[in-house]
């Protein structure tokens, strides 16, 4: 890969998004990816620089969803989901809201039942 491009996954991580934002942000026309040899898709590190350094620039985001997870009702008892949810929403940082969903169960259970949302 030439020097000056890097992966999807760096790309997001130079932006501070997801890599389905930046799949976003290449269909509306916001930010060119070229493919490598490979057919890997891949982004040029001064136009991400560019883009970042022009923060107006990326579109706003909708709204953002968030999801708490604990394993056992022993740690949502001494409240670690509240806690978790509570910085989930502080990191939301101004953002609207648009859903908050949370889970108690373990992850090696196939019994389970569905995840909360409020």
């Amino acid at each position: 890969m030439d020097q000056g491009m890097v992966s999807a996954t760096r790309a997001a991580r130079i932006l501070g998004v997801s890599t389905r934002t930046l799949r976003r942000y290449t269909a509306s026309g916001v930010l060119a990816d070229r493919r490598s040899p490979g057919g890997k898709r891949i982004f040029s590190v001064v136009e991400l620089e560019a883009l970042r350094a022009e923060a107006g620039k990326l579109p706003d985001v909708e709204g953002v969803v968030l999801y708490g997870r604990v394993s056992s009702q022993r740690q949502r008892g001494e409240g670690d989901l509240d806690r978790q949810m509570a910085r989930l929403r502080k990191a939301a940082a101004g953002r609207p809201v648009v859903g908050e969903f949370f889970d108690v169960a373990s992850g090696l259970s196939d019994q389970r039942r569905g995840c909360v949302g409020r």
